[in-house]
């Protein structure tokens, strides 16, 4: 069974960038949007295409996704999110959850949660010329949204758990944002030994 340590924030707050250079303490990294596209592609869905898929579609990709991850025996990391902001245009049209209940349930043995001021988040969008990041909301009042949504649903994850939720600010440097991760996840590893 696998042992999951979640790590959400909106897109652009520095995840993949905190966890690129902090000490795992050897556990594996799965992104989640890698692992869809992976499972996506071996149906003939290309990313984007999966980015346009129907709800009911794009939930069984993820779903199916979320079970290979629970099937693994290991110790792992989960970069993802903690809500899923469905755009229509430039304007929010609704919130998804972005974890499955059993998974939280069964799997999900910490929650860490990845800050930082709305300005950073804009100014990092802006310079993200890659096809995800041109799908973005370049909106300070929406970034702002989104950060305080995204709190809010790991708020309410590691309630439910009964489990501390462990908030990082990036807001200063990259290192001293790694040393909190690597701090946060020795404190979920010491609580599940």
């Amino acid at each position: 069974m696998v042992d999951a340590v979640w790590i959400g924030g909106v897109h652009a707050v520095g995840k993949s960038t905190i966890i690129k250079g902090a000490d795992l303490l050897g556990r594996d990294v799965v992104s989640v949007s890698k692992e869809m596209v992976r499972y996506a592609n071996q149906y003939g869905i290309t990313n984007d295409m999966l980015n346009r898929l129907p709800y009911d579609e794009r939930a069984r990709v993820g779903d199916e996704t979320f079970k290979a991850i629970a099937r693994a025996n290991r110790k792992v990391i989960v970069d993802s999110h903690y809500t899923i902001l469905i755009m229509d245009g430039t304007m929010p049209r609704s919130w998804e959850m972005g974890i499955p209940d059993w998974l939280a349930k069964n799997h999900i043995t910490g929650y860490l949660l990845v800050e930082a001021a709305p300005e950073q988040v804009l100014a990092r969008r802006v310079a993200d010329h890659s096809d995800a990041g041109e799908r973005r909301s370049k909106d300070l009042a929406v970034v702002e949204y989104e950060l305080h949504m995204e709190r809010r649903a790991a708020e309410y994850y590691s309630n439910a758990a009964g489990l501390q939720l462990h908030v990082i600010q990036n807001t200063g440097s990259v290192e001293q944002a790694q040393r909190e991760f690597s701090d946060a996840l020795r404190s979920v590893e010491s609580k599940i030994k």
